[in-house]
């Protein structure tokens, strides 16, 4: 299993497999210091301590070692997020992409540029906004019949790669607030919660026996 940062990162360079216990998402926007540490803190919270998910932040236009903002910090405090405490931001690079089993940007943008650097990323980018609207669509059972966490989300990221051409989603971007009011910063934080609450939920729910028992669990898993 790769070593982790502290802020929850992977080393530059560290390829994800298969067969590691830890699934890596990482968050992108254009400073670091808005919306993906914003997404970061807030996955935080949801996947809970201990998880196997990685959660980890960069931006393409970053100036590296500049804190988080500290209207972001209190909209994802607000929202129940769990901020860094000891955060800087850092620029994206190739190494950081190809080390995600999971990149998601805080616009199309930062999706595109993301596959640019490391064209495999392809198959497992999404804005924030655009992952949850496509998971929304995936039956639970596609995913809940598997038992282990990171099994889950990699179940989880085919099903939504299927949901592409399917749906349409109205608003893949979520806007920067950076430098602009308190409101719109809470505005962000929803969005971005509104997104992730979804798909995160199904990392951690349980199978109700007595719909497993129906065959329900057989016919999802085939």
């Amino acid at each position: 299993m790769a070593a982790t940062r502290p802020d929850g990162g992977v080393p530059s360079g560290t390829p994800a497999r298969p067969f590691e216990t830890t699934f890596r998402i990482l968050f992108v926007c254009t400073g670091n210091v808005c919306r993906s540490p914003m997404a970061e803190g807030l996955a935080r919270a949801m996947l809970g301590p201990g998880s196997p998910l990685v959660v980890a932040s960069a931006g393409i236009r970053s100036e590296p070692g500049r804190p988080m903002t500290e209207r972001a910090r209190r909209a994802v405090v607000k929202l129940g997020g769990e901020p860094h405490a000891a955060f800087a931001s850092r620029r994206l690079t190739p190494d950081l992409v190809a080390g995600a089993d999971l990149v998601l940007g805080a616009g199309v943008r930062h999706r595109a540029e993301s596959v640019a650097m490391h064209p495999a990323a392809a198959a497992h980018a999404f804005t924030i906004a655009e992952f949850g609207a496509l998971a929304a669509a995936v039956h639970p059972w596609r995913v809940v019949h598997l038992a282990d966490p990171v099994e889950r989300m990699r179940a989880l990221v085919a099903e939504v790669r299927a949901q592409r051409g399917l749906i349409l989603v109205d608003q893949p971007d979520i806007p920067d607030p950076n430098g602009r009011s308190r409101r719109r910063h809470r505005e962000a934080g929803r969005r971005i919660a509104e997104a992730l609450n979804g798909p995160f939920r199904l990392l951690t729910a349980a199978v109700p026996e007595s719909q497993a028992s129906t065959g329900v669990l057989a016919s999802a898993a085939s």
